[in-house]
Order: C-alpha cells, then structure tokens, then sequence
C-alpha cells in the first residue's frame, strides 16, 4: 500500500488478513470519526477482535499509525473531496 494511501470499510467492526501479502494498520472509528481501537502492522492471515464500538475501519500502510502518533480517542477528519479524490486526516 503506498504511503498517503488507505482503504475506509464502512460499515465495519471487524477485519481480516486472510489471502494478503503485507502487513498494514488498522484504524476503527465510531460514528463520531473516534478512534476506538488501534491494530499496528497487522500481519497476513490474522482476524482481528470484533469492536463493538467501531462503524468503520480504516486500513492504512504499516507505520503510519506509529508515526502520525495516532491513539485511541483521536478524532479523524474525512475529506470527501469532488468525489475522484478522498483524503482522511488524523488529527
């Protein structure tokens, strides 16, 4: 996944890694864009726990959590941009 880049599920509370060929995290977010739930450099061929709390996980390249600092009880910032462009933001 390249740097800058990530995938929104929405919705979900749960992922899985089965049948991938790299690691990446992943960010689980309430219905207030609340980070609820971190999984750092989630490896392939793993399911993580079910979060009740999460509406949507975002799937981001491995690191990114670490060096953006994120924690649980973030707020993110989505960006819907003109529909060709899509921009989340940890704030």
């Amino acid at each position: 996944m390249p740097a800058g880049t990530g995938l929104l599920l929405k919705p979900c509370n749960s992922i899985h890694s089965c049948f991938m060929r790299f690691s990446f995290d992943a960010v689980f977010i309430n219905s207030d864009l609340k980070v609820v739930y971190l999984i750092e450099k989630m490896r392939p061929f793993r399911i993580s726990p079910v979060v009740r709390d999460a509406e949507m996980v975002l799937e981001l390249p491995a690191g990114t959590i670490s060096r953006t600092g994120t924690e649980i009880g973030d707020l993110l910032f989505i960006d819907k941009g003109d529909g060709a462009d899509r921009t989340a933001c940890i704030s």
